[in-house]
């Protein structure tokens, strides 16, 4: 499906009959200027691009598509396919949401410590580390550019 940009901006600023989420995720997509992101991640999603439910689903979808984190490589019991996968619009988001899952399971934490991974939308690979995430997200102390230098491969 092809995007124009000028509907993004025009489902923000509430001038479709869109409300509620799509409208929330059309914000910020304006806002942290993810145009760009979002028409290559609509190029390959089945649908009209003047059918206003399609672009409202295709929004909904981006919300948790947009920046996916694969982990590679981990235990079977941690996860079966081998590859733990977390997902987010932004990568900010999403490796925060990976802080959160690790933080919450020691086990995850430790088994998954020096693990590669990479994030859908940013080039290069990285790996994990927890202090470095800790830093980040805990304490708050880095930044998440900073965070990122300190993982990559």
């Amino acid at each position: 499906m092809r995007i124009e940009k000028n509907i993004i901006e025009k489902v923000a600023n509430g001038e479709t009959c869109l409300t509620g989420e799509p409208v929330d995720i059309a914000k910020r997509i304006v806002e942290n200027n993810l145009h760009l992101k979002f028409k290559s991640f609509a190029s390959f999603y089945k649908g009209d691009s003047s059918e206003i439910l399609d672009i409202q689903e295709c929004l909904l979808d981006f919300k948790s598509f947009g920046a996916e984190i694969t982990v590679i490589d981990v235990p079977e019991n941690i996860h079966p396919t081998r590859k733990l996968k977390i997902f987010g619009m932004t990568f900010q988001e999403t490796l925060k949401d990976l802080f959160y899952e690790l933080t919450l399971n020691p086990k995850k934490m430790f088994k998954c410590e020096c693990k590669k991974f990479t994030i859908n939308g940013v080039k290069g690979k990285f790996k994990i580390s927890y202090t470095a995430l800790h830093y980040c997200f805990g304490e708050g102390s880095i930044s998440v550019e900073e965070c990122m230098a300190m993982m990559r491969i």
